[in-house]
Order: structure tokens, then sequence, then C-alpha cells
């Protein structure tokens, strides 16, 4: 399990206390809801969008070639999608590897 963590011996050793991962668990669905709430990324994706696919379109198009273009905005809606489904993400992450520490 340890090596699931990565290398660093600090959060392996810390992974062991169970007030910790309790703690840590927190902070993370508390990130989901303040840091990564939905109306703060779907605001901030579309700002960007707004913003900067014209420009990405204009740079790929002169570096990758015209077909590359729709690659721009698909990798937004990528971004976008990982996003709506964070919570999942997090949410398997934490059973995984703070709720069913072995």
């Amino acid at each position: 399990m340890l090596e699931i963590i990565g290398s660093d011996y600090l959060i392996p050793y810390l992974m062991r206390n169970a007030e910790f991962r309790e703690r840590y668990a927190a902070a993370l669905r508390r990130m989901e809801t303040e840091v990564f709430s939905p109306e703060r990324v779907d605001a901030f994706i579309a700002d960007y969008r707004e913003k900067y696919l014209s420009e990405l379109e204009l740079s790929v198009e002169r570096y990758y070639g015209e077909d590359a273009v729709s690659e721009v905005s698909e990798d937004i809606d990528n971004i976008q999608h990982f996003f709506d489904n964070r919570p999942e993400y997090m949410e398997a992450f934490i059973k995984e590897h703070l709720e069913n520490w072995e």
C-alpha cells in the first residue's frame, strides 16, 4: 500500500495514523465543495474558453495544421468532463486509499 502513495517517507508514515487519514479525507472533501465547486470550476473553464480558445486554435493551426484545430476545444471539453466527474474520482480515491487502509 505504501508504494501507491509514493516514494516520499512522510506521507506513508502519516497514513498509518487513523486520525490523520480522517482529517486528510475531510480536507479533500472540503476542497471538493469549496475550491473545486461546480460553480467555480464551470465559471473558470467558461472564462478560459472565451478568452483563449480562438488564440489557441490559431496557434495549433500554425504549428500542427487545420486538422488539429478541433482538438483544442476537445481538450477543454475533456478538462470540463474531468471536473464534472471529479467528486466521484475523489470519493473513490478516499475509499480506496484512506478508508480501507491496511
